[in-house]
Order: structure tokens, then sequence, then C-alpha cells
């Protein structure tokens, strides 16, 4: 039943990026709360899967882990688990690397966004997860959790260790979707479309790792010159950037 709530849950925020109803200032806002969800429904499919290889193969299973250890990442894990599953570890990666690089780009006024929109953050923070309040999640995420991870250094080199963050989970996303085709691969199922999705999200990560590539190779006077346009062009969910003249 969880599960099947967290889905829900990610999907309710993931749809508002087909409606187009969010204004750029807030998208990193969103991928950090589904990142948050993603964490959550790895840690229980996870316990899901070590329990039916564990009836599967006559093992011991080990004890319940306590509902904290979904906060810290803590838990059992299968030995083989499901393709769904790493596509979805796939994702949380690739949402992370988003919300790092879009906060690194708000903090360099890369992005068009109006200052009212900025100021009112923790407002549109209340609008965007209240109806997500109704569910008995084991932390319930505030805009002082997010604000603590989403302000940056003030000093423009100590900020560029930001994108080396991003670009790292981007990575992280690339290698499990690289086994995710692999496994397609071998069962057929890259002849008849069952790798769409997966080809869909790799598109994604590998432009934004090209936008941070751009972006790490300019100084500060040469950025102050750029501007980000974040568009849903290879997936209608997530965004890829593009570094281009102001």
């Amino acid at each position: 039943i969880m599960d099947h709530a967290l889905q829900a849950m990610i999907a309710k925020l993931l749809i508002g990026f087909q409606l187009d109803i969010y204004e750029e200032a807030e998208l990193h806002m969103i991928y950090w709360y589904v990142d948050y969800l993603c964490g959550l429904r790895i840690y229980y499919l996870n316990e899901i899967f070590y329990t039916k290889e564990c009836s599967g193969s006559g093992g011991k299973k080990k004890p319940n882990q306590r509902p904290k250890d979904a906060l810290s990442g803590k838990g059992n894990r299968p030995k083989n688990p499901p393709l769904s599953l790493l596509l979805l570890e796939a994702m949380q990666s690739m949402v992370r690397g988003l919300f790092r690089l879009l906060a690194f780009c708000l903090t360099e006024n890369l992005l068009t966004s109006p200052q009212s929109v900025r100021a009112g953050l923790a407002q549109r923070f209340v609008l965007r997860f209240r109806c997500l309040e109704a569910f008995r999640l084991p932390h319930l995420p505030s805009y002082h959790d997010f604000d603590q991870s989403a302000v940056l250094a003030q000093d423009p080199k100590e900020r560029r260790g930001v994108l080396t963050a991003a670009q790292s989970s981007f990575q992280d996303a690339a290698q499990l979707l690289e086994k995710v085709q692999s496994a397609l691969r071998e069962d057929g199922r890259m002849e008849v479309g069952g790798d769409d999705l997966p080809k869909a999200l790799r598109r994604v990560v590998v432009a934004n790792q090209l936008g941070i590539t751009q972006l790490q190779r300019l100084d500060q006077e040469e950025l102050s010159g750029k501007k980000v346009l974040a568009e849903t062009v290879h997936h209608p969910e997530f965004i890829s950037i593009q570094v281009v003249d102001k």
C-alpha cells in the first residue's frame, strides 16, 4: 500500500511538468521533494523484494528495519533487484542531479525567473506539497529542510562544487541506465520498444552532463554573459538545460 501511495505522490508532482504549472524558480524544489519520495519508495521496494528472495530460497530473513532507516537509506537489499527497481534508482540519481544543477543556475541568475516568485518560495512550498501531508511519511519535509539543502556557498568558487556533485549524480544515473539497457538487450526487449523510457532518461542525462561541462568551462565573468534554457525536450517530466548567450 505504501509503495502505491508513494508512486501516486511522485506522479502527482511530475505531472505538473507536463501541465507546465511550475515557475523556473521552483523547479529545483519539486525535484528535491521527488528525490525524497523516490528514496522512500526504493527503501520499501528493497524490503519487499528482499523478503521475496528470502522466502523463495528458504534463507533466514534479517530483523525488520525501523521506520527511521527509510530516512538514512539503511535496510535490506535483494541480491538480484528487478529492472524496475534499478530504473527507479536511476531516476532518483537523475532528479538529485537536476536539483543540484538547477539550484546552481538559480543562484547564478542563469534562469529567467521573477524576483517575486523567488521571494514567495516558502508559500509555494506549502501550496505544492500540502496535499501530501495526509500521507504518513516517516518524515514530512518542511520548507526549512529544503532551504537548508538549496542554499549554496557565497564564494563563487565553492559554488562550483555543486556542479561537480550534480555531474556525479548524473553519472550514477547513466551507469544504472546502462545496466537496465544491457539487461533489456539480453532479454530481447530492446526490439519491441521495451527500452523507450531508459533511452529517454539517458538523453536527459547526456544533455545535462553536456550543460554542466559547458558551465564548468566558463569563468565567473563569462558566466554572467550566459543564461540557461530549461526545457522538457527529451522527456515530458525531466528538464534538460541548454547554455546560451543572454
